[in-house]
């Protein structure tokens, strides 16, 4: 029986299916995953070997030359095993939301953290210059799922790399984020890296440092005891030594102590205290409005 070179498939605007030399493939640019487990990446070649390339990769042309849109991993798997050549989809230059299918794929099949997609929605909002609207239109994303993943960005970098590196969870990671203590907050996530723990969990540890860490902000005159009130700038003075003379508790569920009202500055009837969260500028406006009307 003679061999007879594949015909490429042609689909409905101009994508088609080929058999593409792997000198030919260029990888993506700008590549979705961060990292690849050595594990994976072997369990995916004994596939492979065993019952072959079941779903072939996508990939945008460009001339003689073929980049990567999905499939990188399966790319590498291939080129590992020797293969001279790949199957692919093949997409015409220029295809909008290359960079959204890619994506895609990814979150589809789990194999994208949110750090990872974090990373790659940041990548796409500079290569594009994409405001939040366009980033949502882009990725079909809501501006809340964008803000989570911008949100692990702006945190502390050693969240985000164990995030990263899937040594803890994305609830986890926005909790932690949420300690202004970097001591503390390297303290917790040693913690989240040894046991798998629930948002749940390490939102109940964030609420109790919260309270035990609770700088009082009373207005000018009186507080609960009677006697003046001191004045927000030496009670911010007097947080910044406590704070740098703090030492992490033993326990990781400490009592919940030092409970007070950020406004007036007492400390009674405690469990009608509230948590508001609000970004820090609202909160330094409020604090200007305060000063403001008690004259200080």
């Amino acid at each position: 029986m003679t061999k007879t070179k594949p015909i490429p498939i042609t689909a409905a605007g101009g994508t088609r299916l080929e058999h593409i030399p792997i000198g030919q493939v260029i990888e993506p640019e700008l590549a979705a995953r961060a990292t690849m487990s050595d594990q994976r990446m072997v369990e995916l070649m004994e596939s492979i070997k065993a019952i072959g390339l079941i779903e072939p990769i996508t990939a945008e042309q460009h001339d003689a030359m073929f980049e990567i849109v999905t499939g990188h991993r399966r790319f590498l798997a291939v080129r590992q095993l020797g293969w001279e050549k790949i199957p692919a989809i093949v997409y015409a230059e220029g295809t909008p939301n290359i960079l959204a299918m890619r994506l895609h794929e990814n979150i589809a099949r789990e194999d994208l953290n949110p750090a990872e997609e974090a990373l790659y929605m940041a990548q796409a909002r500079e290569k594009f210059d994409l405001d939040e609207e366009g980033l949502c239109r882009f990725f079909h994303v809501s501006a809340s799922y964008l803000a989570t993943r911008f949100a692990l960005l702006r945190g502390d970098p050693k969240v985000f790399e164990a995030l990263q590196a899937g040594e803890i969870r994305l609830g986890a990671a926005g909790e932690l984020n949420r300690i202004t203590d970097e001591g503390m907050r390297r303290y917790y996530l040693d913690i989240c890296r040894r046991g798998d723990h629930p948002q749940r969990v390490v939102h109940q540890w964030v609420q109790d440092w919260f309270l035990q860490s609770c700088p009082s902000l009373p207005l000018a005159g009186s507080d609960s005891t009677g006697g003046r009130a001191p004045s927000l700038e030496s009670g911010a003075a007097a947080d910044a030594t406590q704070s740098a003379s703090a030492r992490p508790p033993e326990d990781p569920l400490p009592p919940a102590v030092g409970i007070c009202c950020q406004l007036c500055g007492g400390n009674r009837d405690p469990y009608n205290l509230v948590t508001v969260m609000m970004h820090k500028w609202e909160w330094e406006e409020i604090q200007r409005q305060i000063r403001k009307a008690a004259g200080a």
